[in-house]
C-alpha cells in the first residue's frame, strides 16, 4: 500500500431482490432498460450494491442464474 487514503463513498446503496420482477426493475433503473429473464423464477434472488465517489459509480451485482439482454 502506498499510504494514500481512499476517499469515502458519498453514497452507498443496497437493493435486495427476492424475485425476478424486482431485480428486473432494479437493473433497468440502475443502468438502462434491459430484459432480464431466468429459468428458475421461483428461486431467484439478487443483490445490487452501488457506491459513488464524485463522478465515479461502481456496482456489484450478485444473483442466481439469469440472462440480461
Amino acid at each position: 500500500m502506498n499510504g494514500a487514503l481512499a476517499a469515502p463513498a458519498e453514497s452507498v446503496s443496497t437493493l435486495v431482490a427476492r424475485n425476478i420482477s424486482d431485480f428486473r426493475a432494479a437493473v433497468s433503473e440502475s443502468f438502462v432498460p434491459l430484459q432480464v429473464t431466468t429459468a428458475g423464477a421461483d428461486q431467484f434472488r439478487g443483490v445490487i450494491r452501488g457506491a459513488s465517489v464524485d463522478e465515479v459509480h461502481v456496482n456489484d451485482i450478485r444473483a442466481t442464474s439469469h440472462v440480461v439482454e
